[in-house]
């Protein structure tokens, strides 16, 4: 017997707006992660507070606990720019432009992060052949 299983939103799943970026970047958009990016990004910008966040349930619910990685949040969801089409896409990309490096002890995931998504928005990361 299959048990269904619920995924909430958490640090693993900030990487899904970065992967819709890439995606858009190196095979072009198509209209259904476009939807997706813009989803993401009037999400967080309507319905959260910047760079305090928490884990959500598949419906947007904030459930505990509070995001460990806020920075990382902003990164991904700027790189979903390279997907978006929508009224958000430029304040996401700016946000990070303006996001200092995260200092302390979660800096690691967060920065590594932050620098992956401004190599990918700056056009230069591509692939390999």
């Amino acid at each position: 017997m299959m048990m269904a299983v619920q995924m909430n939103f958490y640090s693993d799943a900030y990487r899904v707006a970065m992967n819709i970026g890439l995606d858009a970047a190196w095979c072009g958009k198509t209209p259904e992660l476009t939807q997706i990016a813009d989803n993401m990004q009037r999400f967080f910008s309507e319905k959260t507070e910047y760079l305090k966040y928490d884990s959500y349930l598949p419906d947007g619910t904030p459930v505990a606990p509070e995001a460990m990685h806020p920075h990382a949040i902003v990164a991904t969801l700027a790189s979903a720019s390279l997907a978006a089409e929508g009224t958000y896409r430029l304040e996401w990309v700016q946000r990070l432009w303006d996001l200092p490096l995260r200092k302390g002890a979660r800096r690691y995931y967060d920065n590594c992060l932050h620098f992956f998504c401004l190599l990918m928005l700056s056009g230069r990361y591509r692939i390999f052949e």
